[in-house]
């Protein structure tokens, strides 16, 4: 299988993908992001999302330093207190800067995890690439839902883990029964003065 798909690697996969998103954005009368939540979305949910996103981003915009706190933002009468987008959810909460501080704090992770995986050819690569695939889909799950609870905890986890696989200060670990003994060191012998 590997031999079958050895052509293919990431940078075509993501060129690949924005030509796509490039082409369905042209093509489509509406735009990208709605042909999206037509294909993966029911229609009524997506039509919701985006109304949220689109007030949410006008509370960031009229408070975009410290955000809304524990305060609603601003949405019509029949809309709930919900925020079904964790980067938005992020921004009214505590403002603009922390959702972008964020943000750079995983696309760091990202491409340091990356760059870190192409020096290796080990099956240490194969969980870099692991840690890499889980991160970039709940970031992009970001955008759609909101992380509660021990999905949040998930999340910022994932990104602890890939800046540390990432910075390459992982030792291998040796288990009680992979004995392999120390190399001798110098010792000099002290003078008897």
């Amino acid at each position: 299988m590997r031999r079958a798909v050895s052509f293919l690697n990431w940078p075509i996969l993501f060129f690949g993908l924005a030509a796509l998103g490039t082409a369905l954005h042209l093509i489509s009368t509406s735009g990208l992001i709605k042909v999206i939540i037509r294909l993966t979305l029911s229609p009524v949910s997506g039509h919701y999302r985006l109304l949220i996103w689109e007030h949410g981003s006008q509370s960031v915009a009229n408070h975009p330093w410290f955000g809304l706190g524990y305060n609603a933002f601003d949405k019509p009468y029949w809309m709930n207190d919900t925020i079904d987008a964790f980067w938005l959810w992020l921004a009214i909460r505590n403002g603009a800067p922390l959702s972008l501080l964020v943000g750079m704090a995983v696309l760091i992770s990202l491409v340091a995890i990356a760059l870190a995986a192409g020096r290796r050819w080990d099956a240490d690569r194969e969980t870099l690439v692991g840690v890499a695939i889980a991160l970039s889909t709940l970031s992009l799950l970001g955008f759609t839902v909101a992380f509660f609870g021990g999905i949040s905890i998930w999340f910022f986890m994932v990104v602890g883990l890939a800046t540390t696989f990432a910075s390459g200060s992982v030792r291998p670990f040796v288990g009680p029964f992979d004995y392999r003994p120390r190399q001798p060191s110098a010792i000099r012998p002290r003078s008897c003065d």
